[in-house]
C-alpha cells in the first residue's frame, strides 16, 4: 500500500507540475483553468512526461491551446461585431428620425407664417373694401370743407344748441365704419395670436414627448444588445463546461474499461470485482495495473492449499512456482 500511495503522490506532483508550466507558458492566451487542468491531467495519463521532457512536452501543445483561443477569441468578436452594427443602425435610425421631425417641425412653421401672412392681407383688403365703401380715407376726412354759416348774431336759444356737447348721433357714419373695422381687426389679431402660442405650446409639448420616448427606445435597444453579447458570452462558457464534463465523462469510461479489461486478465474473481477497489481518482493506468496485480497475487495466496496438501513438493520440501500458479489458476477459474 505505501508503494501505492507513493505512486498516486509522484504522479499528482507531476499532474500539478505539468498545470502550472501550463499555466505560466500560456498565460498571455487568456484560458481557463479548467481547460488547463484537464490537458495536465491527459497529458500525465500518458506515462511518457517526465522531469527532462515536460517543457518540450509543454510547449508541444501550443498549436493546440492556441486554436482553442482562436475560436473563443472569433465568436466573441464576431458578437460584439454585431452589437456594434446594430448599435450603429440605431444611432443612424433615430438621427435620420431627428432630422426628419425637424423638417416637418420647420415646415409646418413656414405653413403658419404663410397662413398668418394670408389672413393679415385678407383682413388688409376687407378694411380696404370698407373704407372703399364708404367712400372716405383718413386723408379726405381731413380735407372736408367746414361749412360756412352766416354772419348773423345767434340768440340764446342758438346760443345753448352750439354750446352743447356733441351726441353720439352726431359722429359721422364713415368714422364710426372705421373704428368698428379697427376694433374688429385687433380682436381678430388678438385671437390668432392666442392661437399661434397656444398651438406653438402644444407642438413643443409633444415634441419633448417624441424625444423623451425616442431615449427610452434607445436605452431598451442598448439594453437589448447589452442582454444578447452577455447571453452569447453565457453560451460560450456553458459549451467550454459541457465540453469539459463530456471530456471529464469520456476519460471515466475509458477508466471504467481499463478496469475491467485489467480485472478479467488478472483472472480476478467477481465477488473480489463487486466488492471494489481502492483506487485513486488521479491514478494512471500503469498505477491500476501494480495495484490490480497485488489483488491477484493476494488472491492466489489465498487460495492456495496448505503445505502438505494435494500439491507435490520438490526435494526441498517445497512447492514448485510454475505449480503454485497453475492450481491458483485453476482454482480462480472454477470461481
Amino acid at each position: 500500500m505505501n508503494f501505492i500511495y507513493i505512486c498516486f503522490k509522484i504522479i499528482k506532483q507531476m499532474k500539478d507540475s505539468i498545470f502550472q508550466l501550463l499555466k505560466s507558458t500560456y498565460s498571455s492566451l487568456g484560458l481557463g483553468d479548467a481547460l488547463l487542468q484537464s490537458l495536465a491531467d491527459t497529458l500525465t495519463a500518458t506515462g511518457l512526461v517526465t522531469e527532462e521532457n515536460k517543457q518540450q512536452v509543454v510547449e508541444a501543445q501550443r498549436a493546440y491551446l492556441e486554436a482553442v483561443q482562436k475560436g473563443n477569441d472569433k465568436r466573441v468578436s464576431e458578437a460584439l461585431a454585431k452589437a456594434k452594427a446594430d448599435n450603429d443602425k440605431l444611432l443612424a435610425d433615430a438621427a435620420k428620425q431627428a432630422e426628419e421631425a425637424r423638417a416637418a417641425i420647420q415646415k409646418q412653421m413656414d405653413e403658419e407664417v404663410k397662413k398668418a401672412q394670408t389672413r393679415n392681407t385678407e383682413l388688409q383688403k376687407q378694411f380696404d373694401e370698407a373704407l372703399a365703401k364708404l367712400g372716405a380715407t383718413p386723408t379726405n376726412v381731413q380735407q372736408t370743407p367746414v361749412q360756412q354759416t352766416p354772419l348773423t348774431t345767434p340768440n340764446a336759444a342758438q346760443q345753448t344748441q352750439q354750446t352743447a356737447t356733441p351726441k353720439n348721433d352726431d359722429i359721422p357714419g364713415w368714422y364710426k365704419a372705421i373704428m368698428e373695422a379697427e376694433r374688429t381687426k385687433a380682436e381678430i389679431l388678438a385671437k390668432q395670436q392666442a392661437a399661434d402660442v397656444e398651438e406653438e405650446r402644444k407642438r413643443k409639448e409633444a415634441e419633448a414627448l417624441k424625444r423623451e420616448e425616442e431615449r427610452k427606445a434607445f436605452e431598451a435597444k442598448m439594453q437589448e444588445s447589452s442582454d444578447a453579447i452577455k447571453k452569447l458570452l453565457d453560451g460560450v462558457k456553458t459549451l467550454q463546461e459541457r465540453n469539459e464534463a463530456y471530456e471529464r465523462e469520456k476519460e471515466l469510461t475509458r477508466r471504467n474499461n481499463f478496469i475491467a479489461s485489467k480485472v478479467k486478465e488478472l483472472g480476478i474473481p467477481d465477488w473480489r470485482a463487486a466488492e471494489g477497489f481502492t483506487i485513486a481518482p488521479d491514478a494512471t493506468d500503469d498505477a491500476i495495473s501494480s495495484y490490480l496485480g497485488v489483488v491477484a497475487n493476494n488472491i492466489k495466496r489465498q487460495l492456495l492449499p496448505e503445505k502438505g496438501v494435494g500439491a507435490p513438493l520438490d526435494d526441498n520440501g517445497s512447492t514448485p512456482k510454475e505449480v503454485i500458479d497453475k492450481l491458483a489458476g485453476s482454482i480462480v477459474n472454477k470461481l
